[in-house]
């Protein structure tokens, strides 16, 4: 005859393993980000998040696109976002036309920027210089415009 285990001994394994599901679930679990936009501009916001250096600046679809009417200051929520690096890139049209306009020389002719402030000599900044990471349930990160 075989012996089984008692209920204490089989109470004993499931505590590590729960913990450890746990922590697997809390890493891989959805979080919301707050992007406050700071800055003068009348229009509608468009708002890329991107979570690769493929999407980023070069008109490949990013991971998420959002927009809405901008008002100084606005809190922008971007919900169930997974664990991860992303950066964002935003501009205000403030003449409709759902494009960011740029004088001849290339430089933007509306209101933009980008997370972390970065900024780009001789064109946009690079994806690293944009990107955190995102991986608390709850975020925020501020973009002022230039």
């Amino acid at each position: 005859m075989i012996a089984m285990p008692s209920a204490a001994k089989r109470l004993s394994f499931a505590k590590p393993f729960s913990a450890l599901l746990a922590l697997a679930t809390f890493s891989c679990m959805a979080a919301d980000l707050t992007v406050v936009v700071k800055g003068k501009g009348k229009g509608e916001y468009f708002l890329a998040l991107h979570d690769t250096t493929d999407s980023w600046m070069t008109g490949k679809r990013p991971f998420r696109l959002e927009s809405g009417t901008y008002q100084d200051g606005i809190g922008i929520n971007i919900k169930d976002v997974p664990a991860g690096e992303y950066a964002v890139s935003l501009f205000i049209d403030e003449n409709g036309n759902k494009a960011l306009d740029k004088y001849p020389i290339g430089l933007p002719r509306e209101p933009y920027g980008f997370s972390r402030d970065a900024f780009g000599w001789f064109g946009p900044p690079g994806f690293k210089d944009a990107a955190f990471e995102l991986r608390t349930p709850a975020m925020s990160t501020t973009i002022n415009l230039r």
